[in-house]
């Protein structure tokens, strides 16, 4: 049991210092291409197909921490132009001064779906830098863990136009947040010490 209560201390201790190294930003924020993309394939489901994407900018409002970000004037909202290539996440990568900038460490494909309206979904995984926005609020400039969603779709079949649609957020879709990891935690402490003090008894 002392061995419980040990490791769910250094846990809980873990939690502590990474929540208080600085405030991490948390929230999601769309966003347009306003470049239009173009596929390496007239066929978008096809395998290994290479996206470029023309130029992504801030698209409304973001929620959370991204609702500091402005979305009025190009050189908040423009995060510049990417490719997005399964086989080289790195190329992956946008951002601006303001916003900040990810960069891809992986990609992987959530659903493809072909015929007239075919439609592919990635889901990236990689670094936010935040940028001078949040910075400037006391967010840590530090880079975290951040998330990259995008849809490609070809309404007409292959060889017709491509359009598509994202969505950032950080932490990554489906990762826990710090205070949820602390939550979980305090749980572990508290049922280790509550079967302490039975075994005591």
């Amino acid at each position: 049991m002392n061995k419980i209560l040990a490791v769910a201390a250094l846990l809980a201790a873990f939690a502590v210092n990474t929540t208080q190294a600085g405030v991490i930003a948390a929230g999601t924020q769309g966003v347009a291409d306003t470049g239009g993309p173009t596929a390496s394939n007239s066929d978008i489901t096809v395998a290994g197909t290479t996206f470029t994407i023309g130029d992504i900018v801030l698209s409304g409002n973001g929620t959370g921490d991204f609702a500091l970000n402005p979305i009025s004037g190009g050189g908040n909202r423009d995060l510049g132009g990417s490719t997005l290539d399964m086989a080289n996440p790195g190329a992956l990568t946008f951002g601006s001064p303001a916003f900040g900038t990810f960069t891809a460490t992986s990609i992987s494909l959530l659903s493809s779906t072909s015929g007239q309206n075919a439609q592919v979904t990635f889901f990236a995984i990689g670094n936010y830098t935040p940028g001078s926005v949040l910075v400037a609020a006391g967010y840590n400039g530090a880079a975290q863990a951040a998330s990259f969603t995008i849809s490609f779709t070809q309404t007409g079949g292959p060889g017709a136009a491509v359009s598509d649609s994202a969505t950032f957020s950080t932490p990554p879709t489906g990762v826990p947040e710090p205070a949820t990891v602390v939550g979980l935690i305090s749980g572990v402490v508290a049922f280790g010490a509550f079967r302490l003090r039975r075994k005591a008894a």
